[in-house]
C-alpha cells in the first residue's frame, strides 16, 4: 500500500491476524487479533483422540470457545 501511495491508517486502516510478532515491526505497527492458535490446535487433537479411542463423538454441532483479543496498534488508530 505504502508503495502505491495509500496512507495507513489514514486512507484506509488495516487489521491482521494472529498477533504474529512482525505486526509490532512493521510500520505502522499492525493491529491484530490475538488469537490461541496452540491451543485451538491442542483442542483439535485431544477431541481427535478421544474420538478414534471410542471416547467421544465428533458432532458438527459441537462448539469450542477460546478467547482472543484485539491487540489494536497504529494500523486502526487515526
Amino acid at each position: 500500500m505504502k508503495a502505491k501511495g495509500i496512507a495507513i491508517p489514514d486512507d484506509v486502516m488495516v487489521i491482521g491476524f494472529n498477533n504474529d510478532p512482525i505486526s509490532r515491526i512493521v510500520s505502522p505497527q499492525l493491529t491484530t487479533i490475538s488469537y490461541p492458535g496452540r491451543e485451538a490446535g491442542i483442542l483439535a487433537a485431544s477431541s481427535l483422540i478421544d474420538y478414534l479411542d471410542g471416547d467421544r463423538e465428533i458432532s458438527a454441532s459441537k462448539k469450542l470457545f477460546l478467547e482472543t483479543n484485539l491487540m489494536v496498534r497504529e494500523s486502526t488508530m487515526r
